[in-house]
């Protein structure tokens, strides 16, 4: 009634109702969407609300400071808080390293070890700037403060992965041993804290980068690349100190082992740079399913993460691919498949080891099921898309006018339909051997997709003057099968004007328009009746509307 008051105010019969409503309902009020039950307004991050200010903290002392803590509220929602003044407290730290060293003396002279205050004090260093004599400082305390450990694993795991990747004030290289002697007290802290240990994990590398554990790994991995980059030539190896280290998550059989194996499998071609015996012995085996298949897994999650890989690593992983090949479909989740399946295709494109002739592309399609062979496809189809042309027809020569001859033969296993509508783009890759490629998409199983760009993309490629008489026959292909459902025609009628100048396309371009007449072209007659004229030099074919596909 109120809307229709304001969309109507002469209307007494509507006002006189409204006034009977609100007599009768006093508390009535307008709401602000009359015209929607629920809407979503604006939002954001309310941030604890300390007591006392930046500055205010910083004249307090030590004991004032307790006192206002015990005093705070807890957990207070819009108004001053014990949370606000910690919020508060980190701030302080982090602009004025010297005032918590007092206060971490004065805490430590008191016994006092409640978590959230120690924690705030280990924020407020990780967003310092500290000196090398403020981080030998920082990391002593860690390291001579038994009590907080177990309580500040997570900040002080984020303190030194945070610290040793700064691009200034990192942790120094002269305190490289006492920052590993922290990590190391953190790590027994990581192994003594279980976390619930889950049988089946959708992606390991998402848990691992979460978990202090993790954490601490990366922060290794880190240091030991700093430490590479100081050696420089005089590198020999990665050092004792750092095996060690390793070593304890490698062999270790708790949760924070596990996390950490996930993320030193994702660094494995960093690793094997580093020391190739090393890692061909310690970490190769973690991708090995008849070893510890629940292992493997964890491995394969973490390498298909961030791994890369060169032909030295390639020679010693390649089993373990294989190896993998029949457990994808089961004990891989859909997004870790993909992966898979873009390594295979860039290992299939850019290394020396030919799929075709060592044999593992047919073992690969011999083991998986129809969806990873169609994954395997539109991976391919993104790798082409991405090479340059010498090394796209390299490709096509090499192995891939044999995989796809194989392929239509039924060898290994016959061509499914959804591959070969997967392998349909392909063809606009190859510049040189289209016309091949072509014919090989006729004479396999008809593809069909959803939805299809290919027209667009060949109306734009030099394709149409490279080889007008092979793109008009397989332009009629695609439509004389119905590939793909067709919502407009602009692309089509851009591909048929860029052919009309070429004899040897004319029969087929004629075709064409009679498949564009039952498409429901309107103007496919003219359009015909250009290219029986001979294809006069001026002007583009007739346009028409956008059907409302």
């Amino acid at each position: 009634m109120h809307w229709l008051a304001q969309s109507a105010p002469d209307c007494l019969i509507t006002k006189k109702r409204l006034d009977e409503f609100v007599e009768a309902h006093p508390d009535f009020r307008p709401r602000e969407h009359p015209n929607l039950d629920w809407w979503v307004g604006p939002g954001g991050f309310v941030s604890p609300v300390s007591p006392l200010g930046t500055d205010e903290i910083l004249s307090s002392t030590p004991e004032k400071l307790l006192a206002d803590l015990a005093a705070a509220k807890r957990d207070e929602f819009d108004g001053p808080s014990r949370e606000g003044l910690l919020r508060g407290v980190s701030e302080a730290v982090a602009r004025r390293y010297e005032w918590s060293l007092d206060l971490t003396r004065t805490l430590k002279a008191r016994e006092f070890w409640e978590s959230d205050l120690w924690k705030a004090i280990v924020n407020g260093w990780a967003r310092a700037d500290l000196t090398e004599d403020q981080w030998t400082a920082a990391l002593t305390t860690l390291l001579n403060t038994s009590q907080i450990i177990s309580a500040v694993t997570y900040e002080g795991t984020q303190l030194l992965e945070g610290g040793i990747a700064k691009p200034s004030h990192a942790i120094p290289i002269a305190c490289f041993s006492l920052s590993v002697q922290v990590s190391e007290k953190l790590w027994l802290s990581c192994v003594a804290y279980d976390e619930g240990r889950a049988e089946s994990v959708e992606d390991w590398a998402l848990v691992a980068i979460n978990r202090p554990a993790g954490t601490l790994v990366r922060f290794w991995l880190k240091m030991l690349s700093r430490v590479r980059e100081q050696a420089g030539k005089s590198w020999v190896g990665i050092p004792a100190e750092h095996k060690k280290l390793f070593a304890a998550v490698l062999n270790g059989h708790s949760d924070a082992a596990i996390v950490g194996r996930v993320l030193i499998a994702a660094e494995l071609f960093f690793l094997f740079t580093l020391e190739r015996d090393w890692a061909v012995e310690n970490l190769i085996p973690l991708f090995s399913f008849s070893e510890d298949s629940r292992r493997a897994i964890q491995a394969w999650h973490g390498y298909l993460g961030w791994g890369r890989w060169n032909e030295d690593l390639l020679s010693f992983l390649m089993p373990r691919f294989e190896e993998a090949f029949p457990r994808m479909h089961s004990d891989f989740g859909k997004e870790q498949r993909k992966r898979f399946c873009e390594y295979l295709a860039g290992i299939a494109c850019h290394s020396s080891i030919n799929p075709i002739q060592e044999g593992w592309l047919n073992r690969f399609l011999l083991s998986v099921a129809e969806e990873e062979r169609v994954m395997w496809a539109s991976c391919v189809r993104e790798m082409l898309k991405g090479m340059k042309e010498p090394a796209v027809e390299s490709a096509w020569n090499n192995w891939i006018k044999n995989y796809w001859q194989n392929r239509i033969e039924g060898i290994p296993v016959l061509l499914a339909v959804s591959e070969a509508s997967a392998m349909v783009d392909w063809t606009v890759c190859f510049k040189g051997s289209f016309p091949e490629v072509a014919e090989n998409v006729s004479k396999g199983p008809v593809p069909k997709r959803e939805h299809f760009f290919l027209f667009e993309e060949l109306s734009e490629s030099d394709l149409l003057t490279r080889h007008p008489g092979a793109v008009a026959r397989f332009v009629f292909y695609l439509l004389k099968n119905r590939i793909a459902p067709l919502y407009y025609f602009e692309p089509l009628l851009k591909i048929v004007d860029g052919l009309r100048q070429f004899p040897e396309a004319r029969n087929d371009l004629l075709q064409i328009c009679q498949q564009l007449a039952e498409l429901g072209y309107p103007n496919a007659g003219t359009l015909r009746s250009l290219i029986l004229g001979g294809a006069q030099e001026g002007g583009p074919p007739p346009t028409s509307p956008t059907p409302s596909g």
